[in-house]
C-alpha cells in the first residue's frame, strides 16, 4: 500500500530580505490568487520558537519549496537553505520539491545549481513564467505521454525502403509531367520578326517628349494598340488591296518604342514594310496631341519612301498633328483620324510600288492605281487628309510617261494630251494646298514641256514657246523664294527648282541672251551640290539631268566654246561621265534611257578632245547594262554628231 505524505502548506518561499518587497508585493498575491497555501518566513514562523526549528518545520510541512535566487540570496541565505534541504524528505530531488526561481543571474551552491530553474530575470516575461511556477507547485506540469514506434525487422525494412524509393521516383516523374504541362500551356513568346511573304504593318508606341512622363507614355501605348487592333480586323481587305497577306502588329505583339534615329534599323529588324510611329504630348488645355509619322521600307519601294519623305514626315496632311480630347468617348476620334490617314496611305502605297519601278510599264500601272484612288470616297473628299499628294503623283505618273512617248515617236497631239493631263493633277494639288511646293514645281515642269513641244513642232532649235518658259520660270522661282518652313526633308523642291531654272536659263542663253550663261551655271551647280550632299536614290533622275545640263553650259557656249586639251573641256567630260555613271548605278529603265542621251554627249566631247581611242571602250562599258545592246548602239551611232572629226570618231564606235 502506498505511503501517504502529510503537508500543511502547498509551497514554502525562501528568499533574501533584500528581495522581500518583490516577493511580498508581487509574487505572493499571485500565488495565493491561484489558490495555493503559501508559507514564508515573514508570515508563517511562530512567535517564541527558534527560527531554525521553524525553518525546518516549514520545509518539512510544505509540498514544494521555492528558492528565489538572487545575488543577495546566494551571498546570505543559500548555504543555510542547502543545509535544510539535506534534512528534508527529498534530498535527491526525486520528488521535485525544490523549485529554483531566478530573480537575478547568480551562482547558487552545488545542489541547487544542479536543478532546472524558472527564469524571471526579464520583468516583461515574469507573468508568463509565473504560470510555470504555479503548474510546478500544483504538479500539473506533466510531460507528454510517451509514444511507441514499431521497429520493423530487417526484411520488412528492406521492402519499406524500396517502396519509398519507388514513391520518390513516381513523385518526381509526376512533378516533371505537371511542369511540362504548365510550360506547354504558356502563351507563346512574341516573335522577334514579322512573317515573310506578307505585307507587314507595325505600330510602335507613340513616344512622350519626357521619357519619365508615365501617364503620357501609357496614353501613347494605348493609342498604338487600339489603332493596331482596328487594322488587325481589316487585314482581309488590306490583303486584297496589295495582293498578298497582310500582318498588323502593335505593342501587344512586341513592337517596341522606336525613336527617329532607330527607324530604319528597327523596321528592318521587325521585317516591317510600313512602320507607324511618332510622338504624343499633353497640351496645356488638357487635350492630347498625337503626331503620327510613317516609314516605308518595302525593298521594292525604297525610292518611294524617299519620295514620300516630305509628305509623311512634314507639315502636309498625312503627317499633321492630331489633337483630341482625353475623354474615353472621344479617344475614338483620334483612332479614326489615324485610321483615315492609314486608308489614304494604303491607297497610295500600291501606286508607289509601281511608280518607284521607274519603267514604262511601272508608270502606266501607277497611273491606273492613282486614277482608281481618285475615284474612291477618300479621293473624292476635300477633308485635308492628303488628297493633294494623290493628285501630285497622279500628275507625275502622266508626265513621266512623256519620256517614253518621245522614245516611241508619239504624235505632238498625244504628247500634248499627256502634258495637259499632268497639269490637271498638279493644278488640283495646288488648289487643295497652295503651299504644296512639289506640286508648284510640277506645274512649272509641265509649262516647260509645253514650251519644248512648240520647239519640237516648229523643227527649230530655238522655236520654244517663250510664254510657257516664262510661266515655268515664275513657278520655279516661287519655290526657291518660299519660306523654309514649307520645305520638308526629302521633298527636293529646291533641287528641282534649281534644275528647272538652270534649263530655262541655258535655253535663254543659247537662243537669246548670252548673259544668262552664268545664271544657268549657278543653278546647275546648286542642284548638283544638293544631290551630292545626300545622294538619295529618288534624286538620281534629277542628278543625271543636272550633271548633263551643267556640261552643256560650257560645251555649247557659242561665245566661248571649250578647246581640245583645255581644262574646261575636261570639266565638261567629267560632268557627262558623272551623268552616265549616276544612271548606271541607279539601273532603272528610265535612268538608263536618260543616261543614254548623256552618253552621246560624252562621246562627242571625247571626240572633240581628240580622245578617239576612248570612244569604243566607253560605249562598250555602257552597253553591258542593257538587255538589247545592239538597239542602243544603233541609236547612239545614229544620233552622235562629231563636229570636225565625224568620220574618224564615227568609225571608232562602229568598228567590231
Amino acid at each position: 500500500m502506498a505511503e501517504k505524505a502529510a503537508y500543511r502548506y502547498d509551497v514554502f518561499v525562501s528568499y533574501s530580505e533584500q528581495d522581500a518587497d518583490w516577493v511580498l508585493d508581487w509574487l505572493l498575491p499571485r500565488l495565493k490568487e491561484a489558490g495555493l497555501v503559501v508559507a514564508t518566513g515573514e508570515e508563517s514562523i511562530r512567535a517564541g520558537v527558534p527560527k531554525l526549528d521553524e525553518a525546518e518545520r516549514l520545509v518539512r510541512e510544505s509540498r514544494k519549496v521555492l528558492a528565489i535566487l538572487s545575488k543577495a540570496y546566494v551571498a546570505d541565505s543559500a548555504t543555510d537553505f542547502e543545509g535544510l534541504l539535506v534534512q528534508s524528505p527529498d534530498p535527491g530531488a526525486r520528488l521535485r520539491r525544490l523549485i529554483p526561481v531566478e530573480l537575478e543571474k547568480a551562482e547558487p551552491p552545488g545542489r541547487i545549481a544542479l536543478l532546472g530553474a524558472v527564469d524571471m530575470t526579464d520583468p516583461e516575461r515574469r507573468q508568463e513564467q509565473l504560470g510555470r511556477v504555479i503548474a510546478a507547485v500544483q504538479g500539473t506540469d506533466e510531460l507528454p505521454e510517451i509514444r511507441y514506434e514499431r521497429i520493423p525487422d530487417a526484411r520488412t525494412r528492406w521492402w519499406e525502403l524500396r517502396w519509398f524509393q519507388l514513391a520518390g521516383v513516381a513523385s518526381v516523374l509526376t512533378l516533371l509531367l505537371v511542369a511540362w504541362w504548365i510550360w506547354s500551356q504558356r502563351p507563346p513568346p512574341p516573335p522577334t520578326a514579322m512573317p515573310e511573304n506578307s505585307y507587314n504593318i507595325a505600330f510602335a508606341p507613340f513616344a512622350p517628349a519626357d521619357a519619365v512622363d508615365t501617364d503620357t507614355a501609357a496614353e501613347g501605348l494605348g493609342r498604338a494598340d487600339e489603332i493596331a487592333a482596328l487594322l488587325q480586323g481589316q487585314t482581309d481587305d488590306l490583303s486584297r488591296l496589295v495582293n498578298r497577306p497582310v500582318t498588323v502588329w502593335g505593342p501587344d505583339n512586341g513592337v517596341p518604342l522606336i525613336t527617329a534615329t532607330e527607324v530604319e534599323s528597327r523596321t528592318t529588324d521587325l521585317n516591317a514594310n510600313l512602320l507607324v510611329y511618332g510622338t504624343i504630348a499633353r497640351l496645356p488645355d488638357g487635350n492630347w496631341q498625337l503626331q503620327p509619322l510613317f516609314y516605308l521600307s518595302d525593298r521594292a519601294a525604297q525610292s518611294a519612301s524617299s519620295e514620300l519623305a516630305g509628305e509623311l514626315q512634314g507639315s502636309h496632311a498625312l503627317g499633321r498633328a492630331i489633337r483630341y480630347s482625353p475623354s474615353a468617348e472621344l479617344q475614338g476620334d483620334a483612332n479614326a483620324e489615324v485610321q483615315r490617314r492609314m486608308e489614304a496611305l494604303r491607297l497610295l502605297v500600291r501606286g508607289f510600288l509601281y511608280y518607284s519601278d521607274e519603267s514604262r510599264d511601272g508608270y502606266a500601272k501607277a497611273l491606273r492605281e492613282f486614277q482608281a484612288a481618285a475615284q474612291t470616297e477618300w479621293g473624292q473628299a476635300d477633308d485635308d487628309t492628303g488628297q493633294e499628294i494623290l493628285h501630285y503623283f497622279l500628275g507625275g505618273a502622266h508626265l513621266q510617261q512623256l519620256i517614253f512617248a518621245v522614245q516611241e515617236n508619239a504624235s505632238i497631239d498625244q504628247r500634248r494630251e499627256i502634258i495637259y493631263s499632268a497639269l490637271d493633277g498638279y493644278e488640283k494639288a495646288v488648289e487643295l494646298n497652295g503651299d504644296y511646293l512639289r506640286a508648284v514645281n510640277g506645274q512649272a515642269a509641265g509649262a516647260v514641256q509645253l514650251a519644248r513641244l512648240a520647239q519640237v513642232e516648229s523643227g527649230s532649235t530655238c522655236g520654244w514657246d517663250w510664254g510657257w518658259l516664262d510661266e515655268g520660270e515664275r513657278g520655279y522661282q516661287k519655290v526657291l523664294d518660299a519660306a523654309p518652313s514649307l520645305k520638308q526633308p526629302g521633298d527636293d523642291v529646291d533641287l528641282n527648282a534649281h534644275l528647272g531654272l538652270g534649263r530655262i536659263a541655258f535655253t535663254g542663253a543659247f537662243c537669246r541672251q548670252a548673259d544668262e550663261w552664268e545664271s544657268a551655271r549657278q543653278h546647275f551647280d546648286a542642284a548638283i551640290a544638293l544631290y551630292e550632299s545626300e545622294q538619295r536614290p529618288s534624286q538620281a533622275t534629277k542628278a543625271i539631268l543636272a550633271y548633263r545640263e551643267r556640261g552643256h553650259v560650257d560645251f555649247f557656249n557659242r561665245d566661248d566654246p571649250p578647246q581640245a586639251g583645255s581644262e574646261r573641256l575636261h570639266a565638261v567630260i567629267g560632268f557627262y561621265r558623272a551623268s552616265v555613271a549616276t544612271g548606271v548605278v541607279r539601273g532603272r529603265e528610265q535612268s538608263l534611257l536618260i543616261s543614254r542621251d548623256s552618253l552621246i554627249y560624252l562621246l562627242q566631247a571625247l571626240c572633240q578632245d581628240r580622245q578617239v581611242d576612248a570612244l569604243k571602250p566607253t560605249l562598250d562599258d555602257f552597253l553591258i547594262h542593257f538587255a538589247e545592246p545592239d538597239e542602243v548602239r544603233e541609236f547612239v551611232v545614229k544620233n552622235a554628231a562629231f563636229a570636225g572629226r565625224q568620220e574618224e570618231c564615227h568609225n571608232a564606235i562602229t568598228q567590231p
